[in-house]
């Protein structure tokens, strides 16, 4: 729990009970920071017919370095790529790519290391899958960890 540190005043002595306040004050602060993103509610992309999964996008605001992602398509195989796209305002970044040509059901599931793309810290960033999803396709989240395990 946050409290008000002390006024300090030129001249004044800490003493260790100041000094455990300020210690506890960061320590709460940074543990604020260490928290995923929340992730969102699953989207269910139509059955029957090619889907286009651009148009359905997620915000995050960009805090850790990891993003996690699942996706299942359960009814049609996948002819074609995936795609994970990610723009924080310079146009769409291709960040992962699932190549096409496997039978359903198929479990798409994972993280992705976005530091060697610099995106800058707390910028908006809008996510979303690229390609086609033919048959019933759901992705059950995107959200951002400081962490490579769940």
């Amino acid at each position: 729990m946050y409290v008000s540190p002390p006024t300090f005043v030129t001249g004044n002595i800490l003493h260790a009970g100041h000094l455990n306040i300020l210690a506890d004050d960061i320590e709460y602060i940074n543990s604020l920071t260490d928290f995923i993103n929340i992730p969102f509610f699953q989207y269910v992309y139509g059955v029957g017919g090619a889907q286009d999964m651009t148009t359905q996008k997620w915000m995050l605001r960009h805090r850790h370095r990891y993003l996690h992602y699942w996706f299942t398509i359960d009814t049609e195989n996948i002819t074609n790529q995936l795609y994970i796209y990610a723009d924080i305002g310079g146009g769409p970044i291709v960040i992962y790519t699932h190549v096409g040509g496997q039978e359903a059901p198929l479990t798409v599931a994972g993280y992705i290391d976005l530091n060697p793309f610099g995106f800058a810290s707390l910028a908006w960033m809008s996510v979303y899958w690229g390609g086609v999803a033919e048959g019933l396709a759901t992705n059950h989240y995107f959200f951002e960890s400081s962490f490579t395990s769940l």
